[in-house]
């Protein structure tokens, strides 16, 4: 067993792990910190994705907060370009000669590491500061875990993965899912000239979709739309609320004449709703419970029959339902979780900068780190977002107007001075306004609980 003293012991190199030691290494002089990862190089679930997966948002405010990531504007960072991201940020990390990588590798409890290559190749690492929990928000894809509910066998059953490696043109296609990857799905169909009439797809809960923002210096305009929804009678609801959002323009949905029960903060643009909408084969009929070669039975007692020759496409994962009921600083422990709405850079921005200001005074960090709720209903667009901007401020009074907006991971540091400073002046002078009302929709989905 080899024996290693650190700062800081990270477990998990994705998304969170990776922004975080980012953060922490580019801020200090000394500090140093060993990162492990059961996967052989860093990117966490984005090793696993299908190959055609994007991102949902700019790649310009995804990532680390020390490289660009994409080719700017509104541009949609592929798979590869994702990893080569964290690939050549981890590169940077190490050339520090403060940073340790110990890729393949488990962490199994009390500083012990354990190769997954050769069990008899370990490590015991004394850490000087802290253990770093990077995986309570860990996102599960299909290709590595088992779908919720049963298959049969005979059923040709493939994870979204495998629709770039079809070889035989089947029959029909059954895609399962509503969310982004089923949506990726059944677009990657489209783009490819499959005939509609063969693509069935199963959406158990429909969701509202942001529009996707082109990011220019019209962002002035489209805030004030955007926030200006919130505005109206003193009589209104918060059903109304998002209502007027879609009217503005800035919520979407496939179907107007169903209501979401879903909200998970996800963005489209027009121009893919106007797509989908060309679907016709869309079944509502709720969560499966089982499939097998001739009929797909639902939760709610329903059944379809299976279309003949059928490749089933599993794209059924919540990759966003995490507990999050953890404190994020907990003795010598810092369980990393999303205190802002996502992407994580801002979370991470200020997750290590109270752990470098502040590193003895764990109450004033955890009031500053809260867990935010990860939007998963409609309700959560309110809740969710009162948290961010509580979480926002905190983090501005502790670390500086600066350190918060002057980031890669903001928005507002890829706009103009003038349209920056004015949409930031519109939002302080309306922000009573706006929290008044989130307040009010919040007191009413308490009361119809």
């Amino acid at each position: 067993m080899t024996e290693l003293t650190t700062d800081y012991l990270i477990i998990g190199a994705g998304a969170l792990g990776m922004g975080f030691l980012d953060e922490l290494i580019r801020n200090s002089e000394d500090l140093e910190a060993i990162i492990v990862d059961v996967r052989d190089k860093p990117g966490g679930h984005w090793n696993d994705a299908y190959s055609f997966v994007r991102l949902h948002q700019p790649a310009l405010t995804y990532g680390l907060n020390s490289r660009e990531l994409g080719v700017g504007g509104a541009d949609l960072a592929s798979k590869s370009q994702i990893l080569a991201h964290y690939e050549m940020g981890l590169a940077a990390l190490l050339a520090t000669g403060r940073v340790r990588f110990l890729s393949q590798c488990r962490y199994v409890g009390d500083g012990k590491v354990v190769s997954l290559l050769d069990e008899a190749v370990s490590y015991q690492i004394k850490y000087r500061k802290k253990l770093v929990d990077a995986t309570c928000c860990e996102t599960i894809v299909p290709a590595t875990s088992p779908p919720g509910f049963k298959v049969a066998p005979g059923v040709n059953f493939i994870p979204v993965n495998g629709l770039t490696g079809i070889r035989n043109s089947p029959g029909n296609y059954l895609v399962i899912g509503g969310g982004k990857t089923g949506i990726d799905a059944v677009l990657y169909l489209m783009d490819h000239g499959v005939d509609l009439t063969r693509v069935h797809w199963v959406v158990p809960n429909d969701a509202w979709f942001f529009n996707r923002w082109e990011l220019d210096n019209n962002i002035y305009s489209i805030l004030q739309t955007h926030l200006g929804s919130l505005f109206h009678e003193e009589d209104d609801t918060w059903q109304k609320v998002l209502l007027r959002f879609e009217k503005n323009g800035s919520l979407m949905r496939l179907d107007k004449n169903i209501l979401p029960t879903r909200f998970r903060f996800a963005t489209m643009t027009q121009a893919e709703v106007d797509k989908l909408k060309n679907v016709k084969n869309i079944i509502r009929k709720g969560r499966i419970a089982s499939i097998d070669t001739e009929r797909v039975k639902f939760e709610s007692g329903e059944e379809m029959a299976m279309p003949e020759d059928t490749v089933v496409v599993d794209c059924a994962r919540n990759s966003t339902k995490f507990p999050q009921d953890k404190k994020v600083f907990d003795g010598d422990k810092i369980n990393l979780q999303f205190i802002m709405l996502p992407p994580a850079g801002t979370s991470l921005k200020i997750t290590a900068g109270v752990e470098l200001k502040f590193p003895n005074d764990e109450e004033k960090k955890n009031s500053i780190c809260k867990p935010i709720d990860v939007a998963q209903v409609p309700e959560h667009f309110f809740t969710s977002t009162k948290q961010n901007n509580e979480t926002q401020s905190a983090g501005i009074n502790a670390l500086g107007f600066g350190a918060i907006f002057n980031i890669r991971s903001n928005i507002f540091a890829h706009v103009g001075f003038i349209a920056k400073w004015r949409t930031l002046i519109w939002i302080i002078m309306n922000r009573s306004k706006i929290d008044r009302k989130i307040d009010m929709c919040i007191e009413q989905i308490e009361k119809e609980k």
